[in-house]
């Protein structure tokens, strides 16, 4: 399991495989003084802002990817199995070159050099070996210039990124000619590979149409390169048996009540008619009243193990069924506690169980779960929250607005079934956040 860090959204990669189940908790905890509350229901926010991704995997490791398809390129395979096995390996060199940025970015001065170096230079080696594949096949030689060309795209992008975000220190302009050298390699080797030039100088400063037009052609291609490997999600109705059973039980005792007090009205020899009258009037009050809460209550012990969201998980191409998800949302609230030392706290819970069938997708027999927590409506409760400082010289009076920091915890609980093999782990975060985004993620506590 990994977890990242991206400004404002916290990701959690899992995998599981073939034949297997997967129980998942996921809780943030926050400060009371955090207050999203007066925002939106506690409960509802893993709901809205916990996304889920789902995709077919071999290996996190480019270069075994690579392998894979130097392995199939020797034998007389179908299209569609090198097809999924070309475009898995654009899709996740794309996410490499992403998360080396993200990994870079994050690190401290001093280190981000030569780190940054040794991330370039390994992503360079992968395109490089890349390259060297030949096919003769006219379509896939089609597929193979798709994925080359977006990947070349997507490495030149993420230099100059790295190139701007770097400081315009004398100690960084040995990295910052390296990034520019490859740019410049790159945008030669499209021209001459001829493979399309995505954007250009000219672009960037002017053309903003047709550079509108070459982003969502980049976009589409990268759709295009996760589809063979992306799993569905579709929804799964839950039975209506509780909801039925919970409107007749609460009718039923409704009606009971008011049969009671006929019965007794009539054995205490009150005037049979008038009674009823009040007692029918009293009881669509009460109806009115109650039904609701007294039908909820019942539903909620009826269906306590029902799922708030259920889907059922699918191969996008091959209508091959997969397993399915079930997912509870709900939130707890904690006091202040000096005992056992915390203060007073939100608990935002989101369990999931993922359960999966026997598969073998074109030899493809692990899935990767993403799930994508979004902090924004937690970094827009604390916007306004800055103290101002202040300091003295030269008797004059000078002051600096300075943003509150905040600290959150992220915990995950996993338990993995595998044949009669059960492993459980849990992993602690703590991590620091301010309205701008996430500061610092701690390494994991793991137990």
């Amino acid at each position: 399991m990994k977890v990242k860090a991206n400004k404002k959204h916290l990701e959690i990669e899992q995998f599981l495989s073939s034949q297997s189940s997967r129980a998942t908790k996921v809780s943030l905890e926050l400060p009371k003084n955090i207050d999203i509350e007066k925002k939106m229901v506690l409960d509802d926010y893993h709901g809205q802002h916990l996304s889920h991704s789902f995709s077919f995997h071999k290996s996190d490791n480019s270069n075994l990817a690579l392998l894979y398809i130097k392995h199939l390129k020797k034998k007389d395979i179908q299209h569609e199995r090198f097809n999924v096995a070309i475009n898995l390996f654009g899709h996740q060199l794309n996410r490499n070159i992403k998360d080396v940025l993200i990994d870079v970015l994050s690190m401290d001065e001093e280190i981000r050099l030569a780190s940054g170096l040794k991330a370039v230079s390994k992503i360079e080696e992968v395109l490089k070996n890349f390259r060297d594949l030949s096919f003769e096949d006219e379509k896939r030689v089609e597929q193979y210039k798709n994925i080359d060309a977006l990947i070349s795209h997507e490495f030149e992008q993420m230099l100059l990124e790295l190139h701007t975000r770097m400081d315009h220190s004398d100690a960084s302009m040995e990295l910052r000619k390296h990034l520019e050298e490859l740019c410049l390699a790159e945008l030669e080797y499209r021209r001459l590979a001829e493979i399309g030039v995505f954007t250009s100088a000219e672009d960037v400063e002017q053309d903003n149409k047709r550079l509108s037009k070459q982003i969502n052609k980049v976009e589409l291609r990268k759709r295009l390169v996760a589809l063979p490997s992306t799993i569905s999600k579709k929804p799964i109705s839950e039975p209506l048996a509780p909801k039925r059973i919970a409107i007749g039980t609460s009718t039923f005792m409704i009606m009971l009540i008011f049969s009671f007090f006929v019965v007794k009205a009539r054995n205490l020899g009150i005037d049979t008619t008038m009674t009823f009258v009040f007692i029918l009037a009293g009881m669509y009050i009460f109806r009115d009243l109650f039904r609701e809460e007294l039908r909820g209550k019942i539903l909620s012990s009826l269906s306590k193990e029902q799922p708030d969201e259920h889907y059922g998980l699918t191969a996008l191409t091959k209508n091959e069924w997969l397993g399915t998800q079930r997912l509870w949302y709900y939130s707890e609230t904690f006091k202040k506690n000096k005992h056992l030392g915390y203060s007073d706290y939100n608990r935002l819970v989101c369990r999931e169980k993922i359960t999966t069938s026997k598969f073998d997708y074109w030899n493809y027999k692990q899935i990767k779960t993403v799930k994508q927590l979004n902090l924004a409506p937690i970094l827009e409760a604390i916007k306004d929250k800055r103290k101002v400082v202040y300091a003295l010289e030269n008797g004059v009076v000078k002051h600096a607005e300075v943003r509150k920091q905040y600290l959150i915890k992220l915990k995950i609980e996993e338990q993995k079934m595998n044949e009669s093999r059960v492993r459980l782990t849990h992993h602690e975060y703590k991590i620091l956040i301010d309205s701008e985004g996430i500061i610092k993620i701690n390494k994991p506590l793991v137990t």
